[in-house]
């Protein structure tokens, strides 16, 4: 396996997310085991990945649930024709 095969068809994000067929999968991690250059790009969607997790928890924590309901409820408040053209 080459790295213009690799970088090609996405093989680290696909293996990545779990999307390889088993035979590729396979085959990139004989090749991704002694490659430095795979391996950093794997570690890196692996940090984005974990980075983006705890993003979103922090989020979550600063909005409340009741606050999420709230907004949702005031943002479906809708307006007809005749409320608009008559102000």
């Amino acid at each position: 396996m080459d790295h213009t095969t690799i970088e090609s068809q996405g093989l680290v994000e696909r293996y990545h997310r779990g999307l390889l067929p088993p035979d590729e999968e396979a085959e990139f991690e004989e090749h991704f085991v002694d490659c430095s250059q795979c391996m950093e790009q794997l570690e890196l969607a692996r940090g984005l990945q974990r980075g983006l997790k705890t993003m979103a928890t922090e989020d979550a924590a600063l909005f409340p649930a009741s606050l999420g309901a709230k907004a949702a409820a005031s943002s479906s408040t809708s307006v007809s024709i005749d409320q608009v053209v008559t102000k």
